[in-house]
């Protein structure tokens, strides 16, 4: 009979030592997905990355504690290693508005909306339509607002088309 052991496909993620957990937890999330790597593995390989700050907290975790499924591993990573005096996704939201270029507003609210979205905060794309609009500045939101996009596309391409004009 052959013995069958799961092969994981390699793999190269950052080393994680307690910054941008958000980062952490989207990049294992895509590799878990496109490798189908199983629930009782997916703990074991993200801590195997884990360096500094984030593996003295995590090895003392798991002497004290059962070594946690991927979904509580998340929950304990948001809570723990969150950055001091770092505002909650919804907050980061809220603040996003366009300074300079519309291409530099349009990373910022996307990098937002990836955020809330790994936070589990789904809204329907009209939320986030109104509030990139709600962003522009003032010399580009009514000419967008003009053409009433429906999508956050449309919106994009309206406000870029809009500061070529300009």
């Amino acid at each position: 009979m052959r013995d069958f052991r799961m092969q994981l496909p390699r793999a190269y993620f950052s080393i994680f030592n307690g910054d941008n957990p958000i980062e952490l937890i989207r990049k294992c999330r895509y590799y878990f997905e496109i490798h189908q790597v199983p629930d009782v593995y997916k703990t074991k390989y993200a801590s195997l990355y884990f360096q500094g700050r984030a593996d003295d907290w995590y090895g003392g975790y798991i002497m004290e504690n059962e070594p946690p499924t991927w979904t509580e591993l998340v929950e304990l990573i948001k809570k723990r290693l969150k950055k001091k005096g770092s505002r909650s996704a919804i907050d980061e939201f809220k603040r996003v508005h366009q300074i300079g270029s519309i291409e530099e507003y349009v990373d910022q609210f996307e990098k937002a909306k990836s955020n809330m979205l790994l936070e589990d905060r789904y809204f329907p794309e009209s939320v986030y339509l109104e509030a990139y609009i709600s962003g522009l500045k003032e010399e580009i939101k009514p000419f967008v607002l003009a053409f009433n996009p429906s999508t956050l596309s449309e919106a994009f391409e309206l406000s870029q088309h809009m500061e070529c004009a300009s």
